[in-house]
């Protein structure tokens, strides 16, 4: 048991170590989720060699496991990155809307500002 659990614990460090290595968030989503197409190749081969017919099913579950995964990777490690990146766009447009075509800065008249501003 101790043996094993080691064994295990070792290659789990070294998986997690190869995903926090990659260059970039989209590698890092591919290799956490590796693992479901690794074991999907594997059952799409079985299958084609035990229930050919079956092999085309198979494949497109796997397909739709792993989209699951990366798309759970994302959410859980990425997404409120992305909607602060998409807030702070939203507010860069609203100023350039905001903005006199000629240039000239546009001033807000003082009922607008809140008093603490004042």
């Amino acid at each position: 048991m101790g043996k094993t659990f080691s064994i295990l614990t070792l290659l789990t460090a070294l998986y997690v170590g190869w995903i926090f290595i990659a260059d970039n968030s989209q590698v890092r989503i591919e290799r956490a989720c590796a693992p479901t197409l690794w074991f999907g190749n594997v059952s799409t081969s079985l299958t084609a060699l035990t229930l050919s017919e079956y092999q085309q099913n198979v494949e497109d579950g796997f397909k739709t496991v792993d989209y699951a995964c990366r798309f759970t990777v994302w959410r859980l490690f990425f997404e409120q990155e992305y909607l602060d990146w998409m807030a702070q766009q939203e507010a860069m447009k609203q100023q350039q809307a905001q903005k006199p075509v000629d240039g000239t800065e546009m001033v807000a008249p003082s009922s607008t500002i809140p008093a603490i501003l004042q």
